[in-house]
C-alpha cells in the first residue's frame, strides 16, 4: 500500500496472527512491522550477497514518512553500491563508542592532572577502611589532620597530620623529589610518625595507580 499517516496509525496485526509486515509501495524495501501488541515498526528488507536481510529503522512515533522512505531510500543506494547497511550501522556503533572512549580518557586525564591529595585521600579511606582495624582507620585521619581544632581531652588545637602539608599537592605532583622534600621537613620534629605516614602515603600511591575513573 502507499503508506500515509493515517494507514500507518490506522494498521493493525490480523487475529490470531503474532505479527504482520506492511510494504510500502513507494519506497521499495520499506515496511510496517505491526505486532499483536500494537507496537509498529519500521524496517528496510534487502538481499545482499544472496541472502535477505532486515534493516530495523524506528518506530513511528520517531520517522513521519517522508523521513523513513527516504532512508529507505539511502540504504536502497548503499545495497546497490556493495555495502551492507547492518555493517554500516556496526561501523557507526564502534566509531560513536570509540569516540566515547576517547572522551571519558580525556575527562580521566583531567580529573588525574587536577585532583589532589586531600580530595582523593577521604575516599581512599572510604574504600579501603573495611580491610582495616580501627588503630589502622584512626592512623589515616590522622595523617592528614588538620590543624587548629579543638581536642577532646586537651584545651589545646590540634596540629597537622604528618601529610597535611601536602593536602593541595596534585597528585602527578607527588615526584619522589617532591616527596624527599616532605621528608627531610616533618622528619626533623616527628621521625617516627613521619615514617609511618609515609607508608600511608606509599600504600596510598599504589592504589590511586590501579583506579580507572
Amino acid at each position: 500500500i502507499n503508506f500515509t499517516a493515517a494507514r500507518v496509525r490506522d494498521a493493525q496485526c490480523p487475529e490470531g496472527k503474532s505479527e504482520v509486515t506492511i510494504w510500502d509501495a513507494n519506497a521499495p524495501g520499506l515496511g510496517l512491522r505491526v505486532r499483536s501488541s500494537g507496537a509498529k515498526t519500521y524496517l528496510f528488507q534487502y538481499r545482499f550477497d544472496g541472502k535477505a536481510a532486515r534493516v530495523i529503522i524506528g518506530s513511528p512515533d520517531a520517522w513521519d514518512i517522508d523521513q523513513v522512505r527516504k532512508e529507505a531510500r539511502r540504504m536502497k543506494t548503499l545495497v546497490d553500491s556493495g555495502t551492507d547497511p547492518r555493517q554500516e550501522r556496526e561501523d557507526k556503533a564502534e566509531s560513536h563508542a570509540a569516540k566515547q572512549r576517547e572522551k571519558e580518557a580525556r575527562i580521566r586525564e583531567t580529573v588525574r592532572q587536577s585532583v589532589t591529595l586531600g580530595q582523593l585521600w577521604p575516599l581512599y579511606i572510604e574504600a579501603r577502611k573495611d580491610g582495616w582495624g580501627e588503630h589502622s582507620l584512626k592512623g589515616h585521619y590522622k595523617a592528614m589532620q588538620m590543624p587548629g581544632l579543638p581536642r577532646a581531652r586537651s584545651k589545646e588545637l590540634t596540629r597537622p597530620g604528618a601529610l597535611f602539608s601536602l593536602h593541595d599537592v596534585r597528585l602527578v605532583d607527588l615526584t619522589p623529589a617532591r616527596l624527599e622534600a616532605w621528608l627531610k621537613i616533618e622528619t626533623k620534629t616527628r621521625p617516627t610518625v613521619t615514617a609511618g605516614a609515609f607508608r600511608l602515603l606509599r600504600a596510598f600511591i599504589s592504589w590511586s595507580h590501579t583506579q580507572d575513573d
